[in-house]
Parts: structure tokens; sequence; C-alpha cells
């Protein structure tokens, strides 16, 4: 992960992408999941830029916080 980007708890709502002023909050559904891994690609989406693991997961919502990730990577 970037050096600027920072993962936190997050919040389990709402769910998908929730883009904020500082960063990106992820909320996905999962009963059978034992972790998620989010992947980034680059602009044109040919390259894996990034996996990031989320770290929270509340019931059935995996979660977390991308600080400094914004809308569109």
């Amino acid at each position: 992960m970037p050096q600027d980007k920072i993962i936190s708890k997050g919040s389990p709502a709402p769910l998908g992408p929730d883009v904020q002023k500082d960063g990106v909050n992820f909320a996905i559904f999962s009963s059978q999941a034992t972790s998620v891994t989010l992947c980034l690609f680059s602009p044109d989406g040919t390259t894996e830029t990034d996996r990031i693991k989320l770290p929270q997961k509340s019931g059935d919502i995996w979660h977390g916080f991308v600080k400094g990730l914004k809308a569109g990577q």
C-alpha cells in the first residue's frame, strides 16, 4: 500500500465504496468469506497497484477506511 494511504476499521454502512473528504470507506457483504482483499488498479485498469486487506468484520460485513484514497482510484 502506498505510504500516503492508511487503513483503519471504517464503518459497516453504507455498503459499497463511500467517498468521503479524507478517504474512502469500503463495506462488503459476505456470509462465507474468511477475509476480503481490496484490489486497486491503474487508471486504465490494466495494472494492479495495491492490495488492501479489509481489517474489520461486523456480522457479515467486512469493512475498512482507506485514508488518502480518492474517487476513481
